[in-house]
C-alpha cells in the first residue's frame, strides 16, 4: 500500500492486489512475462530424439502436485491405446515430485511411453519444444496458479506448438483468446486423454492451433509489447 507503483504480471494478479490487499487500482501496472521472439527464432536446434513418436511435452520445474502432471500420467494408458506411438516427455526436475510421478508410471506399466529428462540447460529447451507435437500446462488451481501465467506457455506458442492447458483462469484466458489449443478441467485424466487423442488424429487442426499461437505471440504476447508497458510504468 505504501508503494508508488505496483507491477502485476497478470490481470488476475492486479485484481487480487486491489480486492484482497486494498491497493488503489490506479497504482497497478500490468507487465506480463511474455517472451522475446529472438530467443526462439534464433535458437540452434538439435535432434533430441522421439522422431517416430507423437510427443506430448511438459517443460518446467517439477515443483509439486500443483503442477498437475499426475492426471497427465494417468491419462497416458488411454492415449496409448488409441495412439500407440504416444510419448510423454517431461523436461525439468524436482526430485520429490519426480519420484512420485515415476512411481505412478511404473504402477501403470507405461515406462516405454514416458521420459523424464531431468534438468536441461535453457539453450536446449527450444529443441525439446520443437520435437513436440503438443505442449502442456496442466496446473491445478491454487492461489499462485490463478494469478500467474507460466513463461512456458508463451515459449510453446512462440514455437508454433498447440497447447493443452487446464481451466485455471489465466491459462484459459490466454489460450481461448489466441485459439491456440484445448482447455481441460484441472485434474481430469479422461479430459487430457481425449484432448491428446483428438490432436494426434487431426494434423490440420494441430497445425492451425500452433500457427494461431505463434501469431498471437507476434501480435500481443511478445516482450516487445510487455517492455513498452514496463517503460510506461517508469515514465509515470
Amino acid at each position: 500500500r505504501r508503494a508508488d507503483r505496483v507491477v502485476a504480471v497478470t490481470e488476475e494478479a492486479a485484481d487480487h492486489y486491489v480486492e484482497d490487499c486494498g491497493i488503489d487500482r490506479s497504482k497497478v501496472d500490468i507487465v506480463p512475462n511474455y517472451v522475446s521472439l529472438d530467443t526462439f527464432d534464433g535458437a540452434d536446434l538439435r535432434d533430441v530424439g522421439f522422431d517416430d513418436d507423437f510427443v506430448v511435452s511438459y517443460v518446467g520445474t517439477l515443483g509439486g502436485p500443483h503442477r498437475g502432471l499426475d492426471a497427465v500420467v494417468r491419462a497416458m494408458p488411454a492415449v496409448v491405446e488409441r495412439v500407440p506411438n504416444a510419448h510423454l516427455v517431461v523436461v525439468g526436475n524436482g526430485e520429490k515430485y519426480r519420484r512420485r510421478l515415476e512411481s505412478t508410471v511404473a504402477d501403470l506399466g507405461i515406462g516405454d511411453h514416458v521420459t523424464f529428462t531431468g534438468r536441461v540447460p535453457f539453450e536446449e529447451v527450444p529443441s525439446y519444444i520443437a520435437a513436440s507435437d503438443v505442449c502442456l500446462v496442466p496446473h491445478q488451481s491454487t492461489g499462485h496458479t490463478e494469478t500467474t501465467v507460466p513463461h512456458k506457455l508463451f515459449q510453446y506458442m512462440a514455437m508454433s506448438r498447440p497447447v493443452v492447458v487446464t481451466d485455471v483462469e489465466p491459462l484459459r484466458r490466454v489460450v481461448e483468446d489466441a485459439d491456440a489449443g484445448q482447455v481441460v478441467r484441472a485434474g481430469d485424466s479422461a479430459g487430457f486423454a481425449l484432448a491428446f487423442v483428438e490432436l494426434a488424429t487431426d494434423d490440420e487442426r494441430r497445425h492451425r492451433l500452433g500457427e494461431n499461437g505463434r501469431r498471437a505471440v507476434e501480435d500481443r504476447y511478445s516482450w516487445a509489447v510487455a517492455g513498452d508497458a514496463l517503460c510506461g510504468c517508469y515514465r509515470k
